[in-house]
């Protein structure tokens, strides 16, 4: 390539392979052109983060060190992000802004659909995957300089009309995703009326528009721009706006960024400005030479048109040594894999080597973390640490409960690490509720030692004490990973009554739910670092661990949406960015790698990274696990934050072998079975918390499907007062009719029972079962239909689920009450089917109505077979509490309240005697 002296006077673009040195070109090229008489002032230099635009100052400044020139003079130059450009600029004309945070958005999304009841996923989904894909998606509109008010709804609907004719959109109907575009759009007003209704608030884009609305020089003679690949079309003009002459470095091969709105249509317009000389940098100082050709081989073989990927040709390594062959891993659980494999690696690593374990999503990512986090394992992670969902969880339900009146808020509070209650007060508590020895009074009254938790009314006051007096204390002595997420925390309290225009409980846990701490890789160096492809751009590593993910070649339903407003306001198709992205992330991913690669995945999915030559398949390592490291929490220190300091002595005195004595005693003694319970035996921690410990997770959802059920029972009897129905609950009535109606039709056959509950010894309904006589099953069947003409009996259950989702389940309960009543009224159980009545379906978004439909089966062993392995484990753990006891330490789970059990029971080893 032609030096940077060569260039003078030139537009050029650069197109610089990975690990070729284009921060080097960019400094050389700055020093040449200040050697040649420019002036620092006339230099603007471009990229995308702070930490970019660090290394390219101390780069120039080195660089001009070593020409004579005065390093001082580096300082001289503008060398900044896009955003701290035009923030500058803005403020220099007299518009001063503060920046918005970025958790704003996401709360304002939140709010939107919350208070529109937008959409029907579950809290937890909608909190972890829809909401942040909204924020990308509102970010993405943005970055093409689209507003709400220049959306027009029946353009974009006509578009998204287009889009389902032409592909697949995953997940909803278009009735559907006409309907999301809608919350979508409010959304995001929501969320410019927020930041409008606080003074000069703006967000990055918010500061690119502005910044062109408003630029009117001066011009500098000439503009650096690093990444050009990543920039957005208002980055692009802001580029060319701001200097005669352009030098650009970018690879269009390492495009990864297009959900921040980069663009190869911005790559291409800038390349192909007239008379700009375009250069190659083909030399790599980062990878062995088999690292090399393989990440050109797997490219170019799986991309739609490799001929425009001239540059590769020049794609080499400056090491004479080829290097080890690309390792490919298969196993069942990738994720699990990579985490054992890099701890395998660390103790042979040199001073200065480390390993990446590199992923595709930030899922994955949080996968490993929990696995590392359970085993006590050192890293470092730019997604922070699984530790930061148990530490959230932790306060959340702890401060849920100084300010609520709500037992069951209060019943999962005196679990957490904050409350000063040992575990197992905390579990005599919950035992005394789950009889319904206490009413809420009692329980108040029980807790009257424990002031924090009184129900106050919610104040900044009362926050900032829980997490001073509190929270902060007992946080630090648990690990410095949990302390830092409740730091983080502490810090969005303030943030909540700056920015929130509601100052209540309920917003502020909305807040809380929404925020997103954004982790750095930590101070604390370590030689394992977890990382996505996209935090890793820029970056190096020894050895690499790469995590893929299968790409799906279909649009989700938001992206549907965002696509169709681009295309409906600017004519453009960003579905042609989204083509061969995958490919370009691998080569991302590969290229990090110096010494070793490794790819890790499923048998299926390493089939497309197979080149003979370049790899070789190695075997799964996952049976060398690693070994877990307790919790170091300590309760007795807990109860002193709170204040007891008799309680606290009395913890470290306390015998530990009372959780073993009270699994076994709620064992011996729980001789009723229901269908739940019997099914919640596949997971032993959920199994303890919902059976053993009782903690009640009640929601609106299932109050509402309890009244809805009542209404059924007294609408049979004829003692229904409709009037006295709220709207949903006569929505659900006359759905509960209309499904009765078909069965009767279907089956010619009238309703005769009504919430009829039964009960029978395990062993007559399962007699190859050595059941003890005195254990018993019981269930309620919601409705029960008899043909005379047939003699046909139909056991209906209603169900108030949104889909149809869990079908084969409840045909799995079903079959067992089918079996129950045949057996309780001497029926042959040929005679009896089931029936499911759906009479809540509302989609995954919520189109403005409630709709109701009707699965039915004939009686089936084959649900009775599948449901006799968990009845069967149950019986075991009856029988021996123990072997319970084994599997729920086999769980291994990373939240706080496992942690403490698992240390209690592996502490309190001595089995009960009999």
């Amino acid at each position: 390539m032609e030096s940077a002296e060569e260039a003078m006077g030139n537009n050029v673009i650069i197109v610089a392979n990975p690990g070729t040195g284009k921060t080097e070109e960019l400094a050389n090229y700055a020093v040449e052109l200040i050697r040649n008489g420019v002036g620092e002032n006339e230099i603007l230099c471009l990229t995308f983060t702070n930490k970019a635009a660090d290394e390219m100052l101390s780069r120039i400044s080195e660089k001009m060190l070593k020409n004579g020139i005065e390093p001082y003079r580096a300082y001289n130059m503008e060398i900044s992000t896009f955003h701290s450009y035009a923030y500058r600029y803005l403020g220099s004309k007299g518009i001063n802004l503060t920046m918005a945070s970025n958790n704003l958005i996401r709360y304002a999304i939140y709010r939107s659909f919350k208070k529109e009841k937008a959409l029907n996923y579950s809290q937890d989904y909608i909190l972890s995957e829809i909401i942040p894909k909204v924020e990308n998606a509102i970010r993405y509109v943005k970055a093409f300089g689209i507003l709400p008010v220049d959306i027009n709804m029946g353009r974009v609907s006509s578009e998204l009309h287009k889009l389902y004719s032409e592909m697949t959109i995953r997940n909803i109907t278009e009735e559907e995703n006409t309907k999301f575009l809608e919350y979508f759009v409010n959304a995001y007003s929501h969320y410019e009326k927020m930041k409008k209704e606080r003074s000069n608030v703006a967000d990055h884009n918010d500061l690119l528009l502005m910044f062109l609305k408003n630029f009117t020089g001066p011009v500098y003679k000439y503009v650096l721009v690093d990444e050009l690949q990543d920039v957005s079309e208002i980055e692009a003009e802001i580029a060319l706006r701001s200097g005669e002459k352009i030098f650009a470095v970018g690879d269009r091969k390492q495009s990864i960024f297009g959900f921040q709105g980069g663009s190869l249509k911005n790559f291409d317009r800038i390349r192909n400005i007239e008379g700009a000389r375009r250069l190659t940098m083909g030399e790599n100082h980062r990878s062995t030479g088999n690292i090399i050709a393989y990440s050109k081989e797997v490219f170019l073989g799986s991309v739609r048109n490799p001929e425009i990927y001239s540059e590769l040709k020049e794609f080499r390594s400056s090491s004479s040594v080829d290097g080890e062959k690309v390792s490919l891993v298969a196993s069942n659980d990738p994720e699990a894999e990579a985490a054992s494999l890099a701890v395998s690696m660390i103790p042979s690593l040199g001073d200065k080597e480390n390993v990446a374990i590199i992923t595709r999503t930030n899922g994955q990512l949080t996968q490993i973390s929990k696995i590392l986090d359970r085993k006590g394992v050192q890293y470092s992670s730019t997604n922070g640490y699984s530790s930061h969902i148990t530490a959230r969880n932790d306060v959340m339900d702890y401060i849920t409960s100084i300010f609520s009146d709500d037992p069951e808020a209060k019943l999962r509070a005196i679990f957490t690490p904050f409350s000063g209650i040992s575990l197992k007060n905390a579990f005599e508590i919950s035992e005394r509720t789950r009889r319904k020895i206490w009413a809420k009074e009692e329980l108040d009254s029980e807790l009257s030692g424990f002031p924090q938790m009184a129900g106050k009314s919610f104040s900044r006051e009362d926050l900032y004490g829980a997490f001073t007096n509190i929270i902060i204390p007992i946080s630090v002595s648990i690990s410095r990973e949990y302390f830092s997420t409740a730091m983080a925390i502490y810090t969005n309290v303030k943030e909540f009554f700056e920015t929130s225009p509601e100052l209540t409980l309920d917003a502020f846990m909305d807040y809380l739910s929404t925020t997103d701490e954004t982790f750095d890789l930590p101070e604390k160096k370590s030689r394992l670092i977890l990382t996505t492809v996209h935090k890793a751009k820029g970056m190096e590593f020894t050895n690499v661990l790469y995590v893929p993910k299968d790409s799906r070649k279909t649009l989700s339903f938001i992206d549907a949406v965002s696509y169709s407003i681009i295309k409906s306001v600017k004519g453009v198709d960003v579905r042609e960015e989204i083509y061969d992205e995958s490919e370009r992330i691998d080569f991302v991913a590969f290229t990090r790698a110096e010494k070793t690669l490794a790819i890790v995945a499923n048998e299926s999915a390493l089939k497309r990274y197979y080149v003979p030559g370049y790899c070789e398949k190695k075997l799964s390592n996952t049976a060398e696990d690693i070994q877990p490291a307790p919790m170091n929490f300590d309760e007795a220190y807990s109860s002193f934050v709170n204040g007891h300091y008799e309680k606290s002595s009395a913890i470290l005195n306390a015998d530990a072998s009372w959780l073993r004595e009270s699994i076994a005693s709620f064992f011996s003694s729980k001789n009723r079975l229901s269908y739940s319970l019997v099914k919640s035996t596949k997971e032993p921690y959920r199994f303890l918390k919902s059976y053993i410990i009782a903690m009640f997770y009640g929601s609106d959802a299932m109050k509402l499907g309890s009244r809805v059920h009542e209404n059924a029972q007294r609408d049979f009897l004829k003692e229904l007062e409709e009037s006295e129905l709220e709207d949903d609950e006569k929505v659900f009535l006359e759905n509960t009719r209309t499904v009765n109606d078909r069965i009767s039709s279907k089956y010619d056959a009238v309703q005769t029972g009504s919430e009829e509950s039964i009960t029978l010894p395990v062993s007559m309904l399962f007699p190859s079962l050595s059941a003890e006589k005195d254990v018993l099953f019981t269930g309620k069947l919601d409705a029960v239909f008899n043909s005379e003409k047939t003699g046909k009996t139909i056991i209906l259950d209603y169900k108030t689920d949104k889909t149809r989702d869990y079908l084969a389940e409840h045909l799995q309960q079903l079959s067992v009450y089918a079996r129950l009543y045949a057996a309780r009224h001497e029926l042959k159980e040929e005679s009896v089917s089931v029936a499911v009545g759906y009479i809540g379906l509302r989609g995954k978004i919520n189109l403005g109505r409630v709709e109701c439909d009707m699965a039915d089966s004939p009686f089936s062993t084959k649900y009775l077979d599948r449901f006799l392995v968990d009845l069967r484990k149950y019986l075991e753990y009856r029988k021996n509490p123990d072997s319970f006891i084994d599997d729920l330490l086999a769980e291994d789970e990373p939240d706080s309240l496992y942690q403490r059990i698992k240390t209690v029971l592996n502490t309190g080893n001595k089995k009960p005697e009999n």
